[in-house]
């Protein structure tokens, strides 16, 4: 029987080269794609098949409901895929990505005028080390030194690096404990999330050859991992030693109201929550990318080329993308 789906599956059956959530993201892109052209329930009607680039482009044009540039990146794709005229449309799609360029520089200036700076970053991590509120400390001192994406955050503390699946078949024994339990105390249903290795980040303490202590951070799953491969940091802090010494093992770091893991998409609003006590001005909302932009505003401010390249590499991108998204290029 046929499906909405049909046009879009088979193209994804080209692509072995897609993750399984890129997929999905393209999924749900195309049934955005398919409302917006009242095609929802017509399963006879194709979005490749639509004669004229005009009306693509006036029908994306005219609607406010979904991100432009998603919409007409799939409709590319499947139109590419079927070898048809593309040239109206390529000529919007830089139309619409020179409008997100000048949106994002107008965002980043907002971002940077807030009053909050590097310096006042740094009082709020060593406060909440001084208050014995490690979970913090840690928090702000990954993404301030090691200029991390949310999801770089989901982290197992493991006893070494050969003990790391059993870390991790224990984590994933404690989501299922945790899950019945918010079951069976709240008759509430939460997602269970079981994971692979490639899908968490873990950390344990080592000692390096002169029997000094620090802390391996080895970063299987975080955004750009396919370009750049496992990544894989020492942390020498000893603030950062004494509070990663007081965490359970075979646990995350960094655990929601339920001491479960937090999802990625989750990640901002437990940023904010932990730090925004600290903060002077409240209204502030603070998540990593802020964190990071006020991070790159201090190193441009120091003009430190090396210190700019050391956090472009840490993060994953290349300087390029950094300068262009991160970066107020006007001092």
């Amino acid at each position: 029987m046929p499906s909405i789906l049909d046009e879009i599956n088979s193209y994804l059956n080209t692509r072995q080269d897609l993750k399984e959530g890129s997929k999905k993201t393209y999924i749900n892109t195309y049934k955005n794609l398919r409302e917006v052209f009242n095609f929802k329930n017509d399963k006879r009607r194709r979005i490749g098949a639509i004669k004229t680039q005009k009306q693509i482009i006036d029908t994306i044009k005219a609607q406010t409901k979904y991100n432009k540039l998603d919409l007409l990146k799939v409709v590319l794709l499947l139109k590419k895929w079927k070898n048809k005229p593309i040239k109206n449309l390529e000529k919007y799609r830089m139309e619409l990505f020179g409008s997100k360029q000048e949106e994002s520089k107008n965002k980043l200036k907002k971002d940077l005028n807030l009053t909050l700076d590097y310096q006042e970053l740094i009082n709020i991590m060593n406060e909440a080390f001084n208050k014995k509120d490690y979970i913090t400390y840690m928090l702000l001192y990954i993404l301030i030194n090691l200029n991390v994406r949310n999801t770089d955050l989901l982290i197992i503390k493991s006893k070494n690096k050969s003990n790391f699946k059993e870390s991790l078949r224990i984590v994933n024994e404690i989501e299922k404990d945790k899950v019945n339990e918010v079951k069976d105390k709240q008759k509430k249903d939460i997602k269970l999330r079981q994971y692979k290795a490639d899908d968490v980040n873990f950390m344990y303490l080592d000692k390096d050859k002169d029997n000094n202590e620090f802390i391996d951070y080895v970063r299987n799953n975080y955004k750009t991992k396919t370009k750049y491969g496992v990544k894989d940091n020492e942390i020498k802090d000893n603030n950062f030693i004494t509070a990663f010494k007081t965490l359970d093992l075979n646990k995350f770091i960094f655990k929601n109201k339920f001491d479960a893991s937090i999802n990625r998409d989750e990640f901002n609003q437990y940023i904010n929550r932990r730090i925004k006590p600290y903060l002077t001005n409240k209204d502030i909302i603070i998540n990593q990318t802020l964190i990071y932009k006020i991070v790159q505003k201090h190193n441009q401010c120091l003009d430190s080329y090396q210190k700019c390249q050391d956090s472009a590499f840490n993060r994953g991108h290349d300087l390029n993308t950094q300068l262009k998204y991160y970066t107020d290029t006007k001092k």
